[in-house]
């Protein structure tokens, strides 16, 4: 006694590695990369069916016929996050001038403030208004000194797109009145 069925395969282009799980129904098939897609990226999936034909008894496929794509689609990834504007940046910064980076999107905050970093390290307090904005207030910088805000590229907005890349940026404040 023979028995029919069908092989499927799958393709994403351009090729990521992904795993493939079956539902309960073995009716739907889920594909899961195993890395990221990258942003603002164009993929194509195809789905390839192969007739099969088995021995009932010993399960064993005993004809196949020519793999048919089946099903063929694109999709487009999100954009990367965007930063508009970083201030301040320059010299002469006054010892108490909050930081303020405006994003081109809402941003997960939280997500903003672990990967927010000032160097030579200072205290101050993390703020954000409508997501859109992110504030760093200084206790005090101190004079005549260079500083680096980085802002590391695992800070991704709202909808999950995250910063192509670490931004930094430096100022420089005032020296002290003699």
């Amino acid at each position: 006694a023979k028995t029919n069925g069908a092989i499927f395969s799958f393709e994403i282009l351009p090729k990521i590695p992904f795993d493939v799980k079956l539902d309960e129904s073995n009716t739907i098939f889920t594909l899961i990369p195993k890395i990221k897609f990258k942003q603002a990226a164009h993929y194509e999936v195809k789905v390839y069916k192969t007739d099969t034909q088995s021995n009932l008894e010993t399960g064993q496929i005993t004809k196949t016929s020519p793999r048919e794509l089946v099903f063929n689609s694109f999709f487009s990834t999100i954009e990367p996050a965007g930063i508009q504007s970083i201030f301040p940046g320059g010299t002469n910064v006054s010892s108490r001038q909050p930081v303020t980076i405006r994003f081109k999107e809402e941003m997960d905050m939280k997500s903003v403030k672990n990967n927010f970093t000032i160097e030579p390290k200072i205290e101050g307090v993390l703020s954000s208004i409508d997501d859109i904005i992110f504030v760093f207030t200084p206790q005090k910088y101190d004079y005549d000194t260079t500083y680096t805000i980085k802002l590391g590229k695992n800070a991704k907005s709202l909808e999950g797109a995250y910063l192509p890349e670490d931004v930094e940026s430096s100022f420089t404040t005032i020296g002290k009145v003699e």
